[in-house]
């Protein structure tokens, strides 16, 4: 989203960070309880 952005365009601002941090846990989580 536009206002998750710093006026660089390119890098996440503060606001964007918690969301960031709930995708990523959820693309690790399959990782995390694989049993290996």
């Amino acid at each position: 989203k536009p206002q998750w952005m710093q006026d660089d365009g390119i890098h996440p601002n503060r606001d964007a960070q918690p969301f960031i941090a709930d995708w990523m846990a959820k693309q690790l989580q399959p990782l995390v309880n694989h049993d290996s």
